[in-house]
């Protein structure tokens, strides 16, 4: 890994890796997690309740986990997008 890349990459697979993560390609089949799709949909229309949904996506099928509204939900928006200027917890 080179000092200015955060990421690792596999030397078996190619993958892009966090620097503590171990590759799937590592792990035996059984011992493998699902991974689910979570996306986040932001509506901030002025003169309308802010809006902040969080889905998963299974195949063809979106499911709303949860939906928070307010203030709470532009607070979210800004944690979401604000970049955090710390360092990688070293392995």
């Amino acid at each position: 890994m080179s000092k200015d890349t955060y990421y690792k990459t596999c030397d078996k697979c190619g993958a892009n890796l966090d620097p503590c993560e171990t590759c799937d390609c590592e792990i035996p089949p059984a011992a493998v997690v699902i991974r689910e799709l979570l996306f986040v949909a932001i509506d901030i229309t002025p003169g309308d309740a802010p809006c902040v949904s969080v889905m998963e996506r299974n195949g063809d099928v979106t499911n709303i986990i949860n939906v928070i509204y307010g203030d709470e939900a532009i607070d979210l928006y800004h944690k979401l997008i604000t970049k955090q200027e710390k360092e990688p917890d070293k392995c």
